[in-house]
């Protein structure tokens, strides 16, 4: 809501909205952390 107020930039406003996921994912056991660095990498 902040960014869209013009409180927040829009760079800060995905990243909650991503560690808010992948809290949720994560507790849900839909995202494994450790994985991170293998996607990310471009690997898989």
């Amino acid at each position: 809501m902040e960014f869209l107020q013009g409180k927040e930039s829009a760079e800060k406003a995905l990243a909650d909205v991503e560690d808010a996921y992948v809290a949720k994912a994560t507790e849900e056991g839909f995202y494994n952390p450790s994985l991170k660095s293998i996607l990310e990498s471009g690997s898989i």
